[in-house]
Order: C-alpha cells, then sequence, then structure tokens
C-alpha cells in the first residue's frame, strides 16, 4: 500500500488518511476513510471509502468538513 501514496498523513489512529498519489501529474490531496458497519446499496459490508478532496494545499483542506461523517478535519489535523 505504501508504494501508492506520497505525503501520507495519519489522522484518528489511522482512520483518516490524506494522501497524494504517487505517479499523479498534480500533488491533488485524497482521503481515505475507516468506517465501521457500511454497506453498498448491494447489501455488500466495506470498510473503507477513498474520495478526492480536489484540494493541492493541505491547509485547505483543514477547513473542510465531512457532510454526511459530521467530521471536521481541522479537529483532526489539529490533534
Amino acid at each position: 500500500m505504501a508504494q501508492r501514496y506520497n505525503n501520507r498523513v495519519e489522522l484518528k489512529d489511522g482512520e483518516v488518511i490524506l494522501f497524494n498519489r504517487a505517479g499523479a501529474k498534480r500533488p491533488i490531496w485524497h482521503m481515505r476513510l475507516h468506517v465501521r458497519g457500511m454497506t453498498d446499496l448491494d447489501g455488500n459490508k466495506f470498510s473503507h471509502v477513498q474520495e478526492t478532496t480536489g484540494e493541492l494545499d493541505l491547509a485547505h483542506i483543514s477547513q473542510m468538513r465531512m457532510g454526511n461523517v459530521g467530521l471536521s478535519l481541522s479537529t483532526c489535523l489539529h490533534r
């Protein structure tokens, strides 16, 4: 897994991971969130959600809120 991530930042004991993708043309930050007990529409269980933040600057990410998750990244980054 370490080969896919550059500039890896782990928060909340590894439940939130911010990273840049290795080999990407632009260093856009992505996030990987560990979730418990989630299922997709077909009822299949999964434990991680991975999305792009669309941001190039880690400082801008700290201002984001994770809508449905109710998680403020600024709270995580400053702990």
